[in-house]
């Protein structure tokens, strides 16, 4: 699973202490000027991908013991982050707070 697959969800876990369920995404892919564009596209994609999937009430529907949990998207990324995917990021993580999702970014070591 991975990034290129928009329709799947990479990773699903959740912390019962803290009642949040994280949506993770596998991104392999790197940041380098020629495949930028291409990448943020297909990051895009993935995000709203799962926005509609916790928003939409599929989460809840086939996790029923997540409902009500807060969702968290956390990208696990095998390439440090250049300025415009910082940038990407900033952006994206405003508006997912305005929808109650919190976006977050994690580098593979």
């Amino acid at each position: 699973m991975s990034i290129e697959q928009e329709g799947v969800i990479d990773i699903i876990a959740e912390d019962k202490e803290r009642r949040t369920v994280t949506l993770g995404i596998s991104d392999h892919l790197s940041w380098e000027p020629g495949l930028g564009y291409e990448h943020v596209v297909m990051l895009q994609r993935k995000i709203n991908a799962y926005v509609a999937f916790a928003k939409d009430g599929e989460l809840a529907e086939k996790f029923p013991e997540y409902a009500g949990h807060q969702v968290i998207i956390k990208v696990i990324g095998a390439f440090p982050l250049t300025e415009k995917a910082k940038a990407f990021y900033a952006n994206a993580e405003k508006i997912l707070a305005s929808v109650g999702i919190e976006l977050k970014f994690e580098k593979t070591a």
